[in-house]
């Protein structure tokens, strides 16, 4: 077998790590989880209840990760196939246009058929295919344009290369708008996923996990914390930046490494990591982010 040029190991070591983020991700929700069966022992529940509740939690957990695993083993293979025969940039519209034309011709079947679990999977799809086209043709293109940071990059130095990154990212796509990542068909299916994770006890240390870190809706009038949603807006530096269960994530579809979900009190966002820079967003991702009140018996 022929090694991996130098150019290709980057790609192919980013595959095969996506392959076990569900799994961490998996370790995360029992870290979440095992606490919070301590806590529910505070309440009248009986031991066999709370027992009944961890298992049935843990045996979800393994069933989504493994659903994402297989996933995710999908994707990359998919891509690195892409990546051996897509020799010119002709080649890949040509594909992109073909998987395009495809995914209409699915959506109309499934529509006639009233599929919806099909309609929602093609939706979810798109999404993800929009997140990695953006990186694949904004993103890298960006950065090819962009001195790269030093090893041992000073805070000043990562500033100036995050603007110059992001202000050459809006250049690249002056015209972007909500609702380019976050597809229209794609946003109730979000915010049901979403909801179904955090909602009653049993979401209660995600919700816990969320507000973590969330940025303040009014941090005493400081406009550097204040985080104004719109595409191709900054997130400011100083703003904090919220933790996302692993539990949502497992449910949410696979980004690429340079771009990431966040929440902003309620709203999900789409962040590019190295530009600092709001893709896309969700209003009201999340439902009420408030503690549940003890189980009546």
């Amino acid at each position: 077998m022929r090694a991996a040029s130098p150019c290709r190991r980057p790609t192919l070591y980013w595959n095969h790590m996506r392959l076990f983020r569900p799994g961490l991700a998996l370790m995360s929700v029992l870290l979440l989880v095992l606490p919070a069966a301590r806590a529910t022992h505070a309440s009248d529940d009986t031991p066999e209840e709370i027992a009944k509740e961890l298992s049935e939690k843990i045996a979800k957990a393994f069933k989504k990760a493994a659903e994402a695993q297989r996933k995710a083993a999908q994707k990359a293979a998919k891509r690195e196939k892409e990546e051996r025969e897509d020799r010119t940039e002709a080649q890949q519209e040509a594909r992109e246009k073909a998987d395009k034309e495809r995914r209409t011709a699915s959506r109309k079947d499934a529509e006639s058929h009233k599929d919806v679990a099909k309609l929602e999977a093609e939706a979810l799809d798109e999404m993800e295919d929009n997140v990695e086209s953006y990186v694949k043709k904004v993103h890298k293109k960006a950065a090819k344009g962009i001195p790269a940071l030093p090893p041992q990059a000073t805070p000043e130095q990562i500033s100036s290369h995050q603007t110059a990154l992001a202000d050459a990212i809006r250049a690249l796509r002056p015209q972007a708008r909500q609702g380019d990542m976050f597809v229209p068909e794609c946003v109730p299916i979000v915010k049901r996923i979403i909801a179904a994770e955090l909602a009653g006890r049993a979401g209660a240390p995600a919700r816990k996990e969320i507000l973590n870190g969330n940025p303040p809706i009014d941090p005493d009038h400081d406009d550097r914390m204040q985080v104004k949603l719109a595409v191709n807006a900054p997130y400011p530096a100083a703003a904090p930046v919220s933790n996302v269960p692993p539990s949502v994530l497992l449910t949410l579809p696979l980004l690429e490494k340079e771009v990431e979900y966040r929440f902003v009190n309620r709203d999900l966002v789409l962040r590019d990591v190295d530009a600092n820079l709001i893709l896309d967003f969700i209003r009201l991702a999340a439902p009420p982010l408030v503690p549940a009140g003890p189980a009546k018996r």
